[in-house]
C-alpha cells in the first residue's frame, strides 16, 4: 500500500512538470508566432522592430 502511494505521488508530481512545459511551450509558440502574424496584418515589420522582439523573447524565456 505505501509503495502505491509513492507512485500516485510521483505520478502527480511528473503530470504537473509535464503541464508547466506544454504551457510553457504554448507560450513561446504564441511568442514566435505573433511578430509574423502583426508582420502579415501590418505589412512588413521592420528589423529593429522585430530585434527589440526577440531580444524580448530572449529576456522572457529566461
Amino acid at each position: 500500500m505505501q509503495r502505491y502511494r509513492v507512485y500516485v505521488i510521483q505520478h502527480n508530481v511528473f503530470s504537473k512538470i509535464f503541464y508547466l512545459l506544454t504551457l510553457i511551450n504554448f507560450e513561446s509558440s504564441v511568442f514566435l508566432l505573433l511578430p509574423s502574424l502583426i508582420s502579415h496584418t501590418s505589412g512588413e515589420m521592420s528589423d529593429i522592430r522585430m530585434e527589440t522582439w526577440f531580444r524580448h523573447l530572449a529576456g522572457y524565456s529566461t
